[in-house]
């Protein structure tokens, strides 16, 4: 009987030993299965772009900057008539210094000339009259630039002659010096785009039977 106790009691401490392992050995397995989880940092917010403000430069293309001469002024050349442009082979009678015209009756494009604000008043080879540089367009990406000669006569203006410069050219001034024409403006170089004329140059221009003739 004795020994039948000593038993049973053996028999449940094994069972108490068994049931602490089996115990120790779940909580380090839940300790150790159960992933870690870390707080996710929150993304900085971003303020919206802001559009950026852009500048637009307005030039009114009819201003002298040159004084006029006795009985020849500034409106004069807003009003006169040119010939021979080289985008547009008819004759351009300016209107407050612009001339407008459709392409075709139906048309969306319309030819324009406008003079610019590059003009000149003086003596070109011993006749009074005024230089102007007009631009034209005919609705496309060029801009041809023209140098007109004008003269009075019986108070009537007339464009004698013209002379073109070039497409998108960069004009930079425009005056009359010791009896020649004198244009300082940039031109293409082989191969140059035409958006970006690099070439600084001065023509130089006379009268000679009434044409105006490039002259070095």
């Amino acid at each position: 009987m004795r020994e039948n106790l000593f038993t049973v009691r053996g028999i449940l401490n094994s069972l108490v030993i068994f049931a602490t392992i089996i115990s120790l050995t779940s909580l380090y397995s839940c300790k150790t299965m159960t992933p870690e989880i870390k707080e996710q940092p929150q993304a900085e917010k971003k303020e919206p772009l802001k559009p950026a403000k852009v500048q637009i430069e307005t030039k009114t293309p009819y201003v002298a900057i040159q004084k006029e001469i006795s009985g020849f002024s500034l409106k004069d050349l807003e009003e006169a008539e040119y010939t021979s442009l080289s985008a547009y082979k008819g004759n351009a009678k300016l209107i407050r210094g612009l001339f407008r015209k459709k392409n075709a009756p139906k048309s969306l494009t319309e030819t324009m000339v406008a003079l610019t604000n590059h003009t000149a008043f003086g003596k070109v080879s011993g006749k009074d009259g005024a230089a102007a540089i007009l631009v034209t367009t005919t609705g496309t990406a060029s801009f041809y630039y023209d140098l007109a000669f004008v003269i009075k006569e019986k108070g009537k203006t007339r464009n004698i002659s013209t002379v073109p410069l070039g497409d998108r050219v960069k004009i930079k001034s425009l005056s009359i010096q010791n009896g020649l024409i004198m244009v300082d403006m940039l031109r293409h170089k082989k191969k140059e785009p035409l958006c970006c004329p690099t070439e600084d140059v001065t023509l130089k221009f006379a009268l000679q039977n009434n044409k105006l003739t490039a002259v070095k």
